[in-house]
């Protein structure tokens, strides 16, 4: 279990998510208990950041609803699922994404800022978004410069670290 988790982390470091994220999951096929499933969603949330970056928002929208089935619910994870429903459209749905980070973190400067910005927003555009005014709105609102989360229970010194908000749009590239 040890070594499949020290080659997922390698695999993450250079952003192969696929083979990371099989690596953690046979990990959590051999012995499923708590760190291994707390390391699965942990792999299902850091699979999402990466998908988020490549512009594969579907695919992290995934990721990151498997992070929460496992039961890691972290505010970040959350936040970045809310920009993946920003870039693809789903504004309302974003908006409660928001919120909920807001909820768990009262005092997260990202997710109010965030919200602030998609409520204006709201008011100013139609239901239907152009890929133009997507990508404006993805200048908007704002992601932390991600770092893949860590494993083994190093969870919360891994997003101590983590570098300051940058916009959306200069986080994932965008087609």
């Amino acid at each position: 279990m040890t070594a499949l988790t020290v080659l997922a982390r390698e695999f993450y470091r250079v952003d192969q998510v696929e083979e990371a994220f099989a690596s953690i999951r046979a990990a959590f096929l051999v012995i499923q208990d708590e760190i291994t499933r707390r390391n699965f969603g942990i792999a299902c949330g850091n699979s999402g950041l990466l998908y988020m970056k490549a512009g594969r928002f579907d695919l992290a929208l995934q990721m990151f609803e498997r992070a929460e089935d496992s039961g890691v619910v972290l505010p970040d994870y959350i936040n970045d699922y809310g920009i993946c429903l920003v870039f693809i459209g789903r504004i309302r749905e974003a908006v409660r994404a928001f919120q909920r980070v807001l909820e768990m973190d009262s005092r997260n400067e990202i997710a109010s800022i965030n919200l602030a910005k998609l409520k204006h927003i709201q008011k100013t555009l139609s239901n239907q978004l152009s890929t133009e005014e997507l990508r404006a709105l993805g200048n908007e609102v704002s992601v932390p410069a991600n770092d893949i989360v860590d494993f083994d229970r190093r969870m919360l010194e891994a997003l101590s670290w983590r570098a300051p908000a940058v916009s959306a749009n200069e986080f994932a590239s965008v087609a």
